[in-house]
């Protein structure tokens, strides 16, 4: 009887210390994904820090001062919607068209068209948002886990096909392959 109590007790142990042992190993995996998770949090952190001082400097270098937006040239004015239109993500939202740009920036219909016409390399607002659209693709691919899926819809792009056709067009490499290729210079 003393016997059977011992072995039942042992296997009780052994069970106990397997299920210890299980739920220590999981426990390692949920931290080994979390300390990943933060390294990632990290480098991105750093990268928009970088892309944020560039941005303060630029602003510092080319921001007209007591200028309104009334007062500037076609490229002045521009140089400005680009500036807003970026650090805002603007760009991101699925319904963002010259309408919305007049009334971000309180400005005419005339202006903006002129400020796309005399004072920018786009031919249109369609082009320069998906050129936006574009480049913050590329920093997603770059910076983030995410599937190319998800990175195009996070982008504004619904279709994928034409995503791809633009990201290559632009970039001259599919997204697949540039998330490769900078992603070993990282």
């Amino acid at each position: 009887m003393v016997a059977i109590f011992i072995g039942v007790l042992a296997i009780m142990g052994l069970f106990f210390a397997w299920y210890a042992a299980h739920q220590w190993r999981k426990t390692q995996l949920k931290n080994l994904v979390l300390a990943q998770q933060m390294k990632d949090a990290i480098v991105y952190k750093s990268k928009y820090e970088e892309l944020e001082k560039l941005l303060v400097d630029a602003d510092v270098k080319t921001e007209p001062h007591d200028v309104s937006v009334n007062d500037m040239t076609p490229e002045e004015l521009f140089h400005f919607i680009e500036r807003e239109v970026s650090r805002r993500l603007l760009f991101l939202n699925p319904s963002f068209d010259r309408q919305m740009m007049m009334d971000e920036f309180h400005i005419s219909k005339e202006r903006v068209g002129a400020a796309f016409s005399q004072g920018s390399k786009y031919d249109s607002l369609p082009q320069f948002v998906n050129d936006l659209r574009l480049d913050y693709a590329s920093k997603l691919l770059v910076t983030t886990n995410l599937s190319i899926t998800e990175i195009m819809t996070k982008a504004g792009f619904s279709n994928a096909s034409v995503f791809s056709r633009y990201f290559s067009r632009k970039f001259q490499i599919p997204p697949s392959q540039y998330r490769q290729a900078n992603g070993e210079q990282s």
